[in-house]
């Protein structure tokens, strides 16, 4: 599948989520979300109505700091509907990889 691994515009509500086009077999994880979204089931329903098979792996919601020495993601809460963060690992790593000149934050 060619999608990017991490969708997120700004601090919002994210999600952790299995994509795999409905006529494929292969998923892929991914994180999104951003400033654009009140709740975390939109999220879902975005990526449904783009035609991808979606798996929910949990939500939380993310904050961009940018200050003069330090550049820091916080991860914090977790959503109503879709509970924890099931895999936290995979969103550091992910986060890592399209952000790295930030510190992850995990806030609980």
């Amino acid at each position: 599948m060619d999608t990017p691994s991490v969708a997120i515009s700004g601090s919002g509500k994210f999600m952790l989520l299995s994509l795999g086009a409905k006529t494929k077999n292969s998923e892929q994880m991914v994180l999104r979300g951003g400033s654009a979204f009140k709740l975390h089931k939109e999220i879902v329903a975005l990526e449904e109505k783009i035609g991808n098979k979606v798996v929910p792996h949990g939500g939380a919601s993310v904050a961009f700091f940018d200050e003069q020495d330090v550049k820091r993601i916080r991860i914090l809460g977790e959503s109503m509907k879709y509970g924890p963060i099931e895999f936290p690992d995979i969103v550091i790593d992910l986060l890592k990889k399209e952000f790295p000149e930030y510190t992850i934050e995990v806030v609980k």
